[in-house]
């Protein structure tokens, strides 16, 4: 792996441009540097590239899924006092950030109680946590979005609104059966 030709270079980068892999693309020749000068085998190139690549895009999923969420900042689990409110179950709040599987049933989650009580610091919480603990789960943000309605019939909808704030069914279109 010696100083690579400009033109192989360029051409590296347009195909990495292609395969979309950003974070390879940016440390690709620093890794190859090294790897030179290190003596590495070629999969330990190709490991520490493809972990850097994973790891770069876990973080922008998490960066996008916060945007998408717009959650409140700074209101974190750490950030609660579970004392002040000795009737929420520490444990069992973060097994519902552990574990989103009652989100993928529809299961809802329901937070009542007097003002000030941390309602809105604990649901915020709750959501970056699932944020920050859910790789796979593409869907979350929109689950999490406050004004999120679920169900067939609205998936990938942005819900609409009656002028006097109440939900109005999706406009039908009658088939033309004419032709």
């Amino acid at each position: 792996m010696t100083a690579s030709d400009p033109i192989d270079a360029a051409h590296l980068n347009l195909l990495l441009n292609d395969l979309r892999l950003p974070a390879i693309k940016h440390l690709w020749s620093a890794f190859t540097e090294r790897a030179d000068k290190e003596g590495w085998p070629a999969a330990r190139l190709l490991s520490a590239l493809a972990e850097h690549e994973i790891a770069e895009r876990g973080q922008r999923r998490i960066e996008r899924h916060l945007a998408k969420a717009r959650l409140p900042p700074g209101k974190t689990l750490s950030g609660f006092d579970f004392d002040a409110v000795p009737t929420i179950s520490k444990a069992r709040v973060m097994a519902l950030v552990a574990a989103d599987n009652w989100l993928e049933t529809g299961a809802n989650l329901i937070l009542f109680g007097p003002p000030g009580g941390g309602k809105t610091h604990l649901a915020t919480a709750i959501g970056l946590g699932l944020i920050e603990n859910a790789p796979l789960h593409e869907n979350l943000a929109r689950a999490l979005h406050p004004n999120h309605r679920s169900g067939p019939e609205t998936a990938g909808r942005s819900p609409r609104t009656h002028p006097r704030g109440s939900h109005r069914p999706p406009r039908q279109i009658p088939a033309d059966h004419s032709r």
